[in-house]
Protein backbone atom coordinates (compact mmCIF):
# COMPACT_ATOMS: atom_id res chain seq x y z
CA UNK A 1 0.00 0.00 0.00
CA UNK A 2 1.00 3.68 -0.86
CA UNK A 3 0.41 6.65 1.24
CA UNK A 4 -2.32 8.72 -0.60
CA UNK A 5 -1.17 11.80 0.56
CA UNK A 6 2.68 11.46 -0.38
CA UNK A 7 1.58 10.36 -3.89
CA UNK A 8 -0.85 12.65 -4.10
CA UNK A 9 2.28 15.40 -3.63
CA UNK A 10 4.46 13.51 -5.46
CA UNK A 11 2.50 13.65 -8.36
CA UNK A 12 2.00 17.40 -8.30
CA UNK A 13 5.34 17.93 -8.09
CA UNK A 14 6.33 16.35 -11.13
CA UNK A 15 3.75 18.45 -13.15
CA UNK A 16 4.46 21.72 -11.56
CA UNK A 17 8.43 20.81 -13.00
CA UNK A 18 7.27 20.48 -16.06
CA UNK A 19 5.57 24.59 -15.28
CA UNK A 20 1.94 22.86 -16.07
CA UNK A 21 -0.33 25.51 -14.31
CA UNK A 22 -3.33 23.22 -13.71
CA UNK A 23 -1.52 20.40 -11.72
CA UNK A 24 -3.03 20.30 -8.72
CA UNK A 25 -6.93 20.24 -10.54
CA UNK A 26 -4.79 17.33 -13.52
CA UNK A 27 -3.99 15.02 -10.63
CA UNK A 28 -7.67 15.46 -8.54
CA UNK A 29 -8.44 14.49 -12.33
CA UNK A 30 -6.19 11.38 -12.65
CA UNK A 31 -6.80 9.98 -8.87
CA UNK A 32 -10.66 10.48 -9.20
CA UNK A 33 -10.39 8.49 -12.46
CA UNK A 34 -8.16 5.64 -11.01
CA UNK A 35 -9.82 5.75 -7.92
CA UNK A 36 -13.19 6.36 -8.77
CA UNK A 37 -13.66 8.28 -6.16
CA UNK A 38 -14.30 12.50 -5.88
CA UNK A 39 -13.37 12.76 -2.25
CA UNK A 40 -10.27 10.86 -2.05
CA UNK A 41 -8.33 13.45 -0.23
CA UNK A 42 -10.72 12.98 3.00
CA UNK A 43 -10.53 9.70 2.52
CA UNK A 44 -6.92 8.87 4.42
CA UNK A 45 -7.06 5.22 3.33
CA UNK A 46 -4.00 4.21 1.35
CA UNK A 47 -3.76 3.36 -2.30
CA UNK A 48 -3.31 -0.05 -3.57
CA UNK A 49 0.32 -0.86 -5.60
CA UNK A 50 -1.37 -1.51 -8.32
CA UNK A 51 -3.29 1.78 -8.49
CA UNK A 52 -0.59 3.75 -7.77
CA UNK A 53 1.33 2.82 -10.59
CA UNK A 54 -1.74 3.82 -12.60
CA UNK A 55 -1.41 6.96 -11.12
CA UNK A 56 2.17 7.45 -11.61
CA UNK A 57 2.36 6.33 -14.95
CA UNK A 58 -0.62 8.59 -16.36
CA UNK A 59 0.89 11.37 -14.51
CA UNK A 60 4.47 10.66 -16.37
CA UNK A 61 3.00 10.51 -19.43
CA UNK A 62 0.83 13.36 -19.16
CA UNK A 63 4.09 15.33 -18.14
CA UNK A 64 5.96 13.90 -21.19
CA UNK A 65 3.37 15.90 -22.88
CA UNK A 66 -0.05 13.59 -24.01
CA UNK A 67 -3.34 14.67 -23.60
CA UNK A 68 -4.46 13.77 -19.88
CA UNK A 69 -7.73 13.76 -21.98
CA UNK A 70 -7.20 10.62 -23.94
CA UNK A 71 -5.14 9.22 -20.92
CA UNK A 72 -8.18 9.00 -18.86
CA UNK A 73 -10.51 8.15 -21.79
CA UNK A 74 -13.35 10.81 -21.00
CA UNK A 75 -13.73 14.50 -20.33
CA UNK A 76 -16.42 16.68 -18.90
CA UNK A 77 -18.39 19.03 -21.39
CA UNK A 78 -21.33 21.55 -20.29
CA UNK A 79 -21.98 19.14 -17.23
CA UNK A 80 -21.72 15.85 -19.65
CA UNK A 81 -19.07 13.19 -19.88
CA UNK A 82 -17.81 12.54 -23.17
CA UNK A 83 -15.77 9.91 -24.37
CA UNK A 84 -12.50 11.30 -26.50
CA UNK A 85 -9.07 9.62 -27.34
CA UNK A 86 -6.73 9.66 -30.36
CA UNK A 87 -8.82 10.63 -33.87
CA UNK A 88 -11.26 12.82 -32.22
CA UNK A 89 -10.55 16.36 -31.30
CA UNK A 90 -10.90 16.82 -27.51
CA UNK A 91 -13.46 19.37 -25.66
CA UNK A 92 -12.68 22.27 -24.33
CA UNK A 93 -14.24 25.14 -22.12
CA UNK A 94 -14.38 27.73 -24.24
CA UNK A 95 -16.35 26.13 -26.37
CA UNK A 96 -19.56 25.94 -24.40
CA UNK A 97 -19.95 29.99 -25.02
CA UNK A 98 -21.35 28.60 -28.36
CA UNK A 99 -23.93 26.35 -26.61
CA UNK A 100 -24.94 29.27 -23.97
CA UNK A 101 -25.27 31.05 -26.89
CA UNK A 102 -27.63 28.29 -28.28
CA UNK A 103 -29.35 28.05 -25.44
CA UNK A 104 -29.95 31.35 -24.34
CA UNK A 105 -31.41 31.87 -28.24
CA UNK A 106 -33.81 29.25 -28.01
CA UNK A 107 -34.64 29.20 -24.64
CA UNK A 108 -38.42 27.74 -25.68
CA UNK A 109 -36.70 24.86 -27.76
CA UNK A 110 -38.99 23.08 -30.03
CA UNK A 111 -36.10 23.59 -33.03
CA UNK A 112 -34.52 22.10 -36.31
CA UNK A 113 -30.80 22.35 -36.25
CA UNK A 114 -27.34 20.70 -37.39
CA UNK A 115 -24.33 20.18 -35.67
CA UNK A 116 -21.45 20.89 -38.23
CA UNK A 117 -18.17 19.04 -37.78
CA UNK A 118 -19.45 17.56 -34.91
CA UNK A 119 -16.93 15.19 -33.74
CA UNK A 120 -17.28 13.90 -29.92
CA UNK A 121 -20.95 15.21 -30.61
CA UNK A 122 -19.88 17.79 -27.46
CA UNK A 123 -21.79 20.24 -28.78
CA UNK A 124 -25.53 18.90 -30.12
CA UNK A 125 -25.68 16.63 -27.33
CA UNK A 126 -24.91 19.22 -24.64
CA UNK A 127 -27.98 21.23 -26.73
CA UNK A 128 -30.22 18.36 -27.37
CA UNK A 129 -29.61 17.77 -23.23
CA UNK A 130 -31.27 21.29 -22.62
CA UNK A 131 -33.60 22.47 -25.07
CA UNK A 132 -36.36 19.96 -27.22
CA UNK A 133 -35.09 19.76 -30.41
CA UNK A 134 -34.26 17.85 -33.24
CA UNK A 135 -30.81 18.09 -34.27
CA UNK A 136 -28.35 15.91 -36.38
CA UNK A 137 -24.61 15.64 -35.97
CA UNK A 138 -22.63 15.96 -39.22
CA UNK A 139 -19.25 14.55 -39.31
CA UNK A 140 -16.70 13.22 -41.80
CA UNK A 141 -14.03 11.11 -40.06
CA UNK A 142 -14.79 7.45 -38.95
CA UNK A 143 -12.60 7.54 -36.33
CA UNK A 144 -14.28 10.50 -35.08
CA UNK A 145 -17.79 8.96 -36.13
CA UNK A 146 -17.00 6.10 -33.78
CA UNK A 147 -16.41 8.45 -30.46
CA UNK A 148 -19.84 10.20 -31.68
CA UNK A 149 -22.11 7.02 -31.53
CA UNK A 150 -20.19 6.09 -28.00
CA UNK A 151 -21.74 9.71 -27.05
CA UNK A 152 -24.84 9.66 -27.98
CA UNK A 153 -25.36 5.89 -26.33
CA UNK A 154 -23.51 6.93 -23.43
CA UNK A 155 -25.89 10.26 -22.79
CA UNK A 156 -28.92 8.74 -23.66
CA UNK A 157 -29.08 11.22 -26.72
CA UNK A 158 -31.65 12.04 -29.50
CA UNK A 159 -29.00 13.35 -31.24
CA UNK A 160 -29.30 12.09 -35.13
CA UNK A 161 -25.74 11.10 -36.05
CA UNK A 162 -24.41 11.44 -39.86
CA UNK A 163 -20.99 10.27 -41.19
CA UNK A 164 -20.51 12.88 -44.34
CA UNK A 165 -18.39 15.90 -45.53
CA UNK A 166 -19.67 18.86 -44.78
CA UNK A 167 -17.80 20.71 -47.88
CA UNK A 168 -20.01 18.62 -50.80
CA UNK A 169 -22.90 20.40 -52.05
CA UNK A 170 -25.14 16.99 -51.66
CA UNK A 171 -24.73 17.22 -48.00
CA UNK A 172 -26.43 20.54 -47.29
CA UNK A 173 -28.89 19.76 -50.12
CA UNK A 174 -30.70 17.43 -47.68
CA UNK A 175 -31.33 19.95 -44.97
CA UNK A 176 -33.63 22.03 -45.27
CA UNK A 177 -35.97 24.83 -42.95
CA UNK A 178 -33.25 24.84 -40.16
CA UNK A 179 -33.59 27.12 -37.10
CA UNK A 180 -30.14 26.20 -36.21
CA UNK A 181 -27.00 25.80 -37.88
CA UNK A 182 -24.01 25.50 -34.99
CA UNK A 183 -20.40 24.69 -35.92
CA UNK A 184 -17.56 24.37 -34.22
CA UNK A 185 -14.70 23.67 -37.44
CA UNK A 186 -11.32 23.58 -38.18
CA UNK A 187 -9.74 26.92 -37.94
CA UNK A 188 -6.42 26.65 -36.72
CA UNK A 189 -3.70 29.01 -39.62
CA UNK A 190 -0.49 27.32 -41.46
CA UNK A 191 1.15 29.31 -39.14
CA UNK A 192 -0.71 27.84 -35.61
CA UNK A 193 -0.23 24.34 -37.07
CA UNK A 194 4.20 24.96 -37.36
CA UNK A 195 3.52 26.25 -33.71
CA UNK A 196 1.43 23.28 -31.76
CA UNK A 197 1.96 22.58 -28.17
CA UNK A 198 2.68 19.11 -27.61
CA UNK A 199 -0.35 17.73 -26.37
CA UNK A 200 -2.39 19.24 -29.60
CA UNK A 201 -0.30 17.68 -31.68
CA UNK A 202 -1.54 14.12 -30.68
CA UNK A 203 -5.37 15.44 -31.87
CA UNK A 204 -6.14 14.93 -35.51
CA UNK A 205 -4.82 16.92 -37.57
CA UNK A 206 -7.82 17.49 -39.94
CA UNK A 207 -9.95 19.26 -37.12
CA UNK A 208 -7.60 21.13 -36.78
CA UNK A 209 -6.06 22.71 -40.12
CA UNK A 210 -8.34 25.44 -41.36
CA UNK A 211 -6.21 26.85 -44.36
CA UNK A 212 -3.44 28.84 -45.05
CA UNK A 213 -5.61 31.80 -42.74
CA UNK A 214 -7.90 28.95 -41.00
CA UNK A 215 -11.12 29.98 -42.42
CA UNK A 216 -11.78 27.88 -45.26
CA UNK A 217 -14.32 25.81 -43.51
CA UNK A 218 -15.81 29.48 -42.95
CA UNK A 219 -16.06 29.84 -46.50
CA UNK A 220 -17.53 26.40 -47.70
CA UNK A 221 -20.18 25.94 -44.78
CA UNK A 222 -21.75 29.74 -45.46
CA UNK A 223 -21.91 29.18 -49.30
CA UNK A 224 -23.43 25.50 -49.05
CA UNK A 225 -25.57 25.63 -45.84
CA UNK A 226 -27.11 29.44 -45.74
CA UNK A 227 -30.28 27.85 -48.02
CA UNK A 228 -30.62 25.17 -45.41
CA UNK A 229 -31.32 27.45 -43.61
CA UNK A 230 -35.34 29.02 -43.20
CA UNK A 231 -36.17 32.95 -42.98
CA UNK A 232 -34.55 34.16 -39.97
CA UNK A 233 -32.86 30.77 -39.03
CA UNK A 234 -29.33 30.94 -36.96
CA UNK A 235 -26.25 30.51 -38.26
CA UNK A 236 -23.34 29.87 -35.28
CA UNK A 237 -19.37 29.28 -35.30
CA UNK A 238 -16.88 29.17 -32.88
CA UNK A 239 -13.70 31.18 -34.27
CA UNK A 240 -10.22 31.23 -33.26
CA UNK A 241 -8.17 34.49 -31.78
CA UNK A 242 -8.52 36.95 -34.21
CA UNK A 243 -10.73 35.84 -36.75
CA UNK A 244 -14.02 37.36 -35.91
CA UNK A 245 -13.61 40.33 -39.01
CA UNK A 246 -13.02 37.98 -41.12
CA UNK A 247 -15.43 35.59 -40.50
CA UNK A 248 -18.38 38.29 -39.78
CA UNK A 249 -16.99 39.44 -42.97
CA UNK A 250 -17.83 36.71 -44.81
CA UNK A 251 -21.35 35.86 -43.54
CA UNK A 252 -22.23 39.64 -44.73
CA UNK A 253 -21.35 38.78 -47.62
CA UNK A 254 -23.50 36.02 -48.23
CA UNK A 255 -26.28 38.17 -46.87
CA UNK A 256 -26.46 36.92 -43.16
CA UNK A 257 -28.11 40.06 -40.89
CA UNK A 258 -27.63 41.03 -37.46
CA UNK A 259 -24.28 39.15 -37.64
CA UNK A 260 -22.56 39.72 -34.04
CA UNK A 261 -18.82 38.58 -32.90
CA UNK A 262 -19.26 37.76 -29.08
CA UNK A 263 -16.70 37.13 -26.09
CA UNK A 264 -16.33 34.22 -23.95
CA UNK A 265 -15.55 33.98 -20.21
CA UNK A 266 -12.16 35.35 -20.99
CA UNK A 267 -13.10 38.22 -22.63
CA UNK A 268 -11.88 36.93 -25.35
CA UNK A 269 -14.33 36.86 -29.15
CA UNK A 270 -14.94 33.21 -29.40
CA UNK A 271 -18.24 32.94 -31.56
CA UNK A 272 -20.05 34.72 -34.41
CA UNK A 273 -23.18 34.54 -35.49
CA UNK A 274 -25.42 35.96 -38.28
CA UNK A 275 -29.20 35.39 -39.24
CA UNK A 276 -30.31 34.64 -42.58
CA UNK A 277 -32.93 36.38 -44.55
CA UNK A 278 -34.05 33.93 -47.54
CA UNK A 279 -35.88 37.44 -49.53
Amino acid sequence: MVNRGELYEKCVNKLEEKDIDTADFDVRCIFSDVLQERNFIKNGAPVSKENAARIQDITERYADGYPLQYLLGKWEFYGLPFYVGEGVLIPRQDTETLVEFVLNTFKNGDISAVDLCAGSGCISIAIEKNITCRITAVERSPQAYEYLLKNIQFNSSGVTPMLADVTEKQTAEQFHDLDLIVCNPPYLTEDDMRHLQKQVGYEPKEALYGGIDGCDYYRYIVRLWKNSLKDGGVMCFEIGIGQEDEVSGIMIQHGFENVRSRKDLCGKFRIVTGVWRSE
